[in-house]
């Protein structure tokens, strides 16, 4: 795997992952297009590797694409 600046800073909280998660089934992404979402817009193969910046990018998409938004403000 080709390291970029996301997979320098540190990964996202096991948290964050879930939203990503839960945002990915609730506007139906297949698993495909999802990781054509984590590599083109969050710039990694794996949400593991997600920084932030790649996070909040991702969600925003996801939003975009009818996700309600982050639960009770958390998140």
């Amino acid at each position: 795997m080709t390291r970029t600046a996301s997979t320098l800073r540190p990964p996202i909280s096991a948290r964050q992952v879930q939203l990503l998660q839960m945002a990915r089934r609730a506007v139906s992404l297949d698993e495909g297009r999802y990781r054509l979402l984590l590599r083109n817009v969050g710039g990694v193969e794996s949400s593991k590797h997600l920084a932030n910046r790649g996070f909040e990018s991702c969600m925003a998409v996801l939003e975009d694409l009818g996700f309600a938004g982050r639960v009770n403000g958390r998140g």
